[in-house]
C-alpha cells in the first residue's frame, strides 16, 4: 500500500531541517521537501506544477519570506504580497488536488501590539501589529480568515499553528539577521574563543519565550490526526525566562564564567514581555515542551560541532 505523501514547503529553514532530523517520526508517510530554489510559490503556475507532480495528501506550509527589522520596514509591501500570494496559491492547489489537510504556519508577531497578555488566539486582527513588521504580520494574520473561508466554502481541512520564538540546531546564526537567542549563542562561542566579554544589548530584564524546534515537529505530527477545526491555535511554550537567565544558560552550556556577561545598557532592550497563551493547545494535546535549559544545551553542543556556522552568513 502506497504511503500518504506530505509536502513540506520552506524545507531549508530551521523548522524544515528539524523535520529532516526527525524523519523517523513520519515513517508511515512519504515526505517531499521543497525550497524556494525548487519552486517559486508566489507563482500560480509554478505552484500548480509542483502539486501536479507530487500529488500530496498533506501539506505543511512552512515557507515564508521575512527579514530583520530594517528589511521588514523597507519592504513592507513585498513581504505582505509574497507571503499572501504563497498562502493563496497553496490553498487553491490544496482545493484543486483534494488534499486531506493543509497546516499553515502563522506567527506570534501577527498579534496586535496592544493585545491583552498572555496573548490569546481571539486577539488576532483586533488591532494593529507592531509598526516594525506590519507587512509580514498582516500577511500572517489574514491566514485566519483564509482558513475559515476556504474551509467553509470548499469543505477542506485547513488549520493554522501559531508558534512563538523558534531556536535549535541549523538555526540562522547570522549576526545581522538572527533572532536574540541564536545571536547570543554565536556571540558567546566567539567570546569564549577570543577570551572576551559576552556583550548583550539592554539590561537583561526583558522576558522571552523560545520553543525548541524539535518540539514543533512533534506538534505538526500531533496535528495531522488530532486537530481538525478551521481555526488557529497557539502552539508555543509558555515557559518565560529573562534575557539574563537565557544568557547565563548559554554560558553554562559553553562553560563560560557568568562574570563575562556585559550588558550594554545604552542599547535598546526591546519590549519587556509578550507571552502567548497556549492553554487551548495544552488542553487538547497534553503536550510537554522541552525545557529551555535542555534545548539551549543541545543547540550549543550542535554549534560547537559545526563551527562553519560562525563564518557562513545567512546560510538558511
Amino acid at each position: 500500500m502506497a504511503k500518504s505523501k506530505i509536502l513540506i514547503t520552506g524545507a531549508n529553514g530551521v523548522l524544515g531541517n528539524a523535520f529532516r532530523r526527525n524523519k523517523k517520526l513520519f515513517n508511515d508517510y512519504e515526505i517531499i521537501y521543497t525550497t524556494g530554489r525548487d519552486c517559486d510559490l508566489t507563482s500560480p503556475q509554478e505552484c500548480n506544477k509542483l502539486f501536479e507532480k507530487i500529488k500530496p495528501n498533506f501539506v505543511f506550509h512552512l515557507a515564508a519570506k521575512s527579514g530583520g527589522i530594517g528589511f521588514s520596514k523597507e519592504f513592507q509591501a513585498t513581504l505582505f504580497r509574497d507571503n499572501l500570494l504563497m498562502a493563496i496559491n497553496i490553498a487553491d492547489n490544496c482545493v484543486k488536488n483534494k488534499v486531506n489537510k493543509c497546516i499553515f504556519t502563522l506567527s506570534v508577531g501577527m498579534y496586535p501590539e496592544n493585545a491583552e497578555l498572555p496573548i490569546k488566539e481571539e486577539s488576532n486582527l483586533t488591532g494593529n501589529p507592531h509598526s516594525s513588521g506590519t507587512g509580514y504580520a498582516y500577511a500572517k494574520a489574514i491566514l485566519e480568515p483564509l482558513i475559515k473561508t476556504y474551509s467553509s466554502q470548499y469543505k477542506v481541512n485547513f488549520v493554522g499553528l501559531v508558534p512563538n520564538g523558534i531556536y535549535g540546531p541549523e538555526d540562522n546564526f547570522d549576526p545581522d539577521h538572527s533572532t536574540m537567542l541564536p545571536s547570543l549563542i554565536r556571540k558567546a562561542y566567539l567570546s569564549k574563543l577570543n577570551n572576551e566579554n559576552l556583550e548583550v544589548w539592554g539590561d537583561g530584564t526583558p522576558l522571552r519565550q523560545y520553543t525548541f524546534v524539535d518540539d514543533y515537529v512533534h506538534i505538526y505530527k500531533w496535528c495531522i490526526n488530532n486537530f481538525n477545526l478551521p481555526e488557529i491555535i497557539n502552539v508555543g511554550t509558555a515557559e518565560e525566562l529573562s534575557i539574563d537567565d537565557i544568557a547565563k544558560l548559554i554560558c553554562k552550556s559553553f562553560k563560560i564564567d557568568q562574570s563575562k556577561i556585559h550588558y550594554l545598557t545604552n542599547k535598546p532592550k526591546g519590549i519587556f514581555r509578550r507571552p502567548m497563551d497556549n492553554s487551548k493547545f495544552i488542553k487538547e494535546s497534553g503536550f510537554e515542551f522541552t525545557p529551555l535549559e535542555k534545548g539551549i544545551k543541545e543547540t550549543c553542543l550542535w554549534f560547537e560541532k559545526n563551527e562553519d556556522f560562525i563564518t557562513i552568513r545567512n546560510k538558511y
